[in-house]
């Protein structure tokens, strides 16, 4: 049977995904897509948990019932791996086209998602049935084993992602841990993604207001008994009033320019304009919480700098309430030392063994290809160090890869495709995106770290050995093309990955941050002027309780008014 610490973790990641999905998705999030989403995660999170079972059986080799377990444990690697890419690679997909698309009832969303989603079959299809010609023409594969080419396909699409994924990883985690070591650094790291996410919000308004000029000029257009007009009164329910209001203020329905875009007002434009809608309105509703929760981080972070030296030992904040109660004081205290004091050193001493840790895994993943091991993971795992022994020692090396790579996904924000945000400003299109995404990693990154252990006759690794079936593509990709990740490291060390993603053609996998230090003092007066609009704010609520106690009396009001104040 297998190991009760193998099952205790599997608890651990069954109640971790429920709270991804219960953090990251939108309230509006259906209960089949929360469904699809959790089996996307928890299967891909369960191959990895599998793996440090694995590699201790394949060192520890003098067990009773050793083929008992193998096979039992080959079986579990199947079902899951195929239940995966059945999941990661046509139901996942089609749910998300499903979310995306602009119809107006479900039959037409689920035709157009399967459109879609078969048309980008068909286009990588060409190019894969020319492949599996030239292999049988070749005698590298028959008709049975002609699911290892899609396996290779799969591997080596995944691999590519880890290796980038994995390349911002082990440099971003480690600066991010040494930045929070120095308040003032990290100020201005909060300075310089203001300034960025601005004009990010800006853009995106933009194209807000381009689109609900559009909608406003068709409602005006559309005849009042025509059939369509129920389907253009729900595009209208998902505008935010005051931007339908300010374009009829603007008397924009009238623009001839708006008329000639929209052309004739058919189902076909209403599914356009709405699926249009949707998808710029979620990025402009992100891109203002990002906003928000920036100016807010840069907020408080001014006030316990300002703090820092304080005889009183106290952080003032400008927005927040003060702390109340017998041990306020204490918790004051205690709340100073930690973030003026412990915090930065802690977050140093980590960025520090992070910094080793990222060194040995660029090491090893640049030394696959060797058939003797170099580094100290790989060391590691010359001999059995007992069940939980072994198991503990994987979970080191094997967490911190994981911690890199998804630290990546969660980083990786595409502008009106793929993003995720918290605290429930995940919309079910990103959130499906994500849970496919990360399914496609997960086998690919099993197979990497046996690979990068050096420990054989595992499972998994024997299960996978039919990839070397195919030529080019196959083991040897796998074991050479690790390499790369010595560039994409040395890309995100000196802030030039972005422009070498756009160089190639790749936009699509750049990263969110950006580091320019011009942006500094653009981003420092955007905070400024958000801090002196809550301060106005707050004097206005300020006067307006002072008017209504004056008036009533009531003291109530006043309680009233200082919950007020610690929302701004």
């Amino acid at each position: 049977m297998i190991s009760w610490l193998t099952w205790f973790s599997m608890g651990i990641v069954f109640l971790f995904t429920i709270w991804i999905i219960q953090h990251y998705a939108s309230k509006s999030t259906s209960i089949f897509v929360y469904i699809f989403v959790f089996l996307g995660y928890f299967l891909a999170f369960v191959l990895v948990v599998l793996l440090p079972y694995d590699i201790y059986l394949s060192i520890e080799d003098n067990l009773p019932n050793i083929k008992d377990l193998r096979f039992v444990l080959s079986i579990i690697w199947r079902v899951i791996y195929w239940t995966v890419f059945v999941l990661c690679w046509v139901i996942l997909p089609i749910i998300q086209e499903y979310e995306m698309a602009g119809d107006f009832i479900w039959s037409s969303r689920l035709k157009s998602a399967l459109f879609r989603h078969l048309r980008g079959f068909l286009i990588t299809g060409v190019i894969g049935i020319a492949c599996l010609g030239y292999l049988f023409y070749k005698g590298k594969l028959t008709i049975i084993n002609t699911p290892v080419f899609l396996v290779v396909l799969s591997n080596c699409w995944g691999l590519l992602l880890i290796i980038v994924l994995l390349g911002y990883g082990i440099i971003e985690i480690p600066r991010q841990f040494w930045k929070a070591g120095n308040n003032s650094t990290r100020l201005c790291d909060l300075y310089i993604k203001t300034s960025f996410m601005s004009e990010d919000m800006v853009e995106t308004k933009f194209a807000l207001d381009e689109i609900v000029k559009l909608v406003n000029a068709a409602s005006f257009l559309l005849p009042k008994n025509s059939e369509l007009q129920e389907n253009m009164n729900f595009i209208l329910s998902l505008v935010p009033i005051e931007m339908i209001e300010h374009q009829r203020a603007m008397q924009t329905q009238l623009s001839k320019d708006a008329a000639n875009q929209l052309g004739k007002i058919t189902l076909e434009r209403l599914v356009s304009l709405h699926k249009d809608l949707k998808d710029t309105l979620s990025e402009y509703q992100r891109s203002k919480y990002r906003w928000d929760s920036l100016i807010e981080k840069a907020i408080d972070l001014e006030d316990i700098i300002t703090a820092s030296d304080s005889p009183f030992k106290r952080i003032v904040y400008s927005f927040k309430e003060s702390k109340s109660g017998c041990l306020a004081r204490l918790r004051e205290i205690n709340e100073w030392y930690w973030l003026t004091r412990i915090k930065p050193c802690l977050f140093r001493t980590l960025g520090l063994l992070f910094i080793i840790m990222s060194i040995l895994v660029i090491l090893g993943e640049a030394t696959l290809f060797l058939e003797f091991p170099i580094g100290v993971f790989p060391l590691m795992f010359r001999e059995s160090y007992g069940d939980y022994g072994t198991q503990f020692l994987c979970m080191i090396p094997l967490s911190y890869i994981i911690l890199c790579t998804f630290f990546g996904i969660f980083n990786l924000k595409l502008s009106g495709w793929y993003g995720l945000y918290p605290n429930n400003h995940t919309d079910p299109s990103n959130l499906v995106w994500s849970a496919f995404f990360m399914a496609r990693l997960s086998a690919p990154l099993c197979y990497n770290f046996f690979l990068f252990i050096k420990v054989k006759n595992t499972v998994y690794s024997e299960e996978m050995e039919i990839i070397d079936l195919v030529p080019v593509v196959g083991g040897s990709f796998a074991t050479f093309f690790p390499l790369l990740l010595v560039i994409f490291a040395l890309l995100n060390i000196f802030h030039a990955y972005g422009r070498f993603m756009s160089a190639i053609g790749m936009t699509k996998l750049s990263f969110s941050d950006k580091y320019t230090s011009d942006k500094i003092g653009d981003g420092k007066l955007i905070v400024q002027r958000a801090r002196t609009e809550r301060e106005k704010k707050l004097a206005a609520y300020d006067r307006r309780g002072t008017i209504e106690m004056g008036k009533t009396g009531n003291q109530d009001v006043r309680s009233e008014f200082q919950f007020k104040r610690s929302i701004i």
